[in-house]
């Protein structure tokens, strides 16, 4: 095979299945040999490289039971989502394992590990994919702990934005859209919300939770994977709920991906 051909091949195979490893992190804590656990009240965070080489910090709060992602780009982009149990309380969620396994391209970036939660049922919503600023906006509006199904919030610019938009004439509104790729101010508060999609694939059951970004150059996605030998699982609304089939506790993957 001549040096032409197999760069070819070699590059299709990329393409088809982007190159993965695991890695550990880089950071964590508390550490129990020097921190008072006591002290982080059920908080706890790793630091991982992502594929390109940036941090990836994620964080679990039992106290609310919120589960953040932020990555550390030039986007300071965040994944948060809220895992609750029984009459929607929070419910201790813990590694499931020692390590991550990081994916990429020139395009995109992905990083895959696992949870536990330690209830034999648990529901997860409140899926937010934007900024460290919204998520932390969010938090301090104490909206990551109202029920699910809540009315969503939206940016205030974001709905200045649309309000100005449909007050300009229809010719400088076409001109501004495309300014977002976008035909119609419809299509742009689309872009305002995640879409969730769930179903079985294969032996496993996913729940997909993709957010473009405004002028839909960009994605964020969010994947919670079960087993379903191991875990039943439902989609209603918003959320998600996940059953164990035997056993106190619900193993779950997160996988965060960015273009």
């Amino acid at each position: 095979m001549n040096p032409l051909t197999l760069g070819l091949v070699l590059q299709l195979q990329l393409a088809v299945s982007p190159p993965s490893s695991r890695v550990t992190p880089v950071l964590a804590f508390p550490d129990p040999t020097l921190d008072d656990t006591a002290a982080y009240q059920g908080y706890q965070t790793r630091f991982f490289k992502d594929f390109a080489g940036n941090t990836v910090q994620i964080y679990v709060d039992n106290r609310s039971g919120r589960v953040v992602h932020l990555l550390a780009d030039a986007e300071n982009e965040s994944i948060g989502l809220t895992v609750r149990g029984p009459h929607g309380r929070p419910v201790t969620v813990d590694w499931g394992s020692g390590q991550a396994v990081v994916s990429g391209s020139s395009r995109s970036r992905t990083l895959t590990y696992d949870l536990t939660a330690d209830a034999p049922n648990i529901s997860v919503g409140w899926f937010l994919l934007g900024s460290m600023r919204v998520e932390r906006d969010f938090q301090y509006a104490g909206a990551h702990k109202t029920p699910f199904g809540s009315p969503r919030s939206v940016l205030p610019e974001m709905d200045r934005l649309l309000a100005a938009l449909t007050r300009l004439d229809a010719s400088t509104r076409t001109q501004h859209l495309s300014y977002l790729n976008a035909a119609t101010a419809s299509v742009v508060r689309s872009r305002l919300q995640p879409s969730l999609a769930a179903g079985p694939r294969g032996a496993a059951w996913v729940a997909r939770i993709v957010q473009p970004s405004l002028d839909g150059r960009d994605t964020l996605a969010l994947e919670l994977r079960v087993d379903s030998r191991r875990v039943t699982a439902q989609s209603t609304g918003d959320s998600i709920t996940f059953t164990a089939r035997t056993g106190t506790t619900v193993p779950f993957a997160v996988t965060i991906h960015t273009t």
